[in-house]
């Protein structure tokens, strides 16, 4: 019955959302997110997990989303997908929850190719503000982005992450693409 309640919650802010920004149908970005304990039995929302109590559902990453140029921690290229924006503009800032997503990249487009967002292994890394809080940031430990599409006016893809504290984020985007050379790194 919980679990009923938050989905259809979570369908109704959905819904809402897109109608208070007035996004076309298809521009919008959707995470979908769940919670996994450890234990035994139950399923934690979209995940899958052994919950002693089932797992319970977070409110997923709904919102627009930008991608930006960035520099990697080395100085190369990178670039940066920020999900859970209000409006789909390269000068909206997050108001909600919000996920950053950084990756670095040395190939001539983006498209196909995924990288692994675990701590290690240098490739990309990311951060959640569950509140929209700058001051209350969760880092993501592990999981993957997977780019799709990359042209001049849109990057799709797909991300499935797991935070520091266990939070499950799994979900697609259709990014607006910013335009202008990486910022000067260094």
């Amino acid at each position: 019955m919980r679990k009923s309640l938050s989905l259809m919650l979570v369908a109704m802010l959905v819904a809402c959302g897109d109608a208070e920004t007035g996004s076309q149908a298809g521009s919008s970005t959707t995470a979908s997110s769940s919670v996994s304990g450890s234990g035994g039995g139950g399923t934690g929302g979209a995940g899958s997990g052994g919950g002693g109590t089932g797992g319970s559902a977070v409110m997923p990453v709904a919102g627009e989303a930008s991608a930006t140029p960035s520099c990697a921690p080395d100085d190369g290229p990178a670039y940066t997908i920020d999900l859970g924006l209000p409006e789909r503009s390269c000068v909206s800032k997050p108001a909600g929850p919000f996920l950053r997503l950084t990756f670095y990249t040395h190939v001539a487009s983006p498209a196909g190719n995924t990288w692994d967002m675990a701590i290690p292994a240098g490739e990309a890394q990311g951060i959640y503000q569950p509140d929209g809080d700058p001051s209350n940031i969760i880092v993501v430990k592990s999981g993957a982005l997977s780019v799709t599409a990359w042209d001049t006016a849109s990057a799709k893809g797909s991300y499935d992450v797991i935070l520091n504290d266990g939070t499950h984020l799994a979900g697609s985007f259709d990014a607006i693409v910013c335009p202008g050379d990486p910022p000067l790194c260094g």
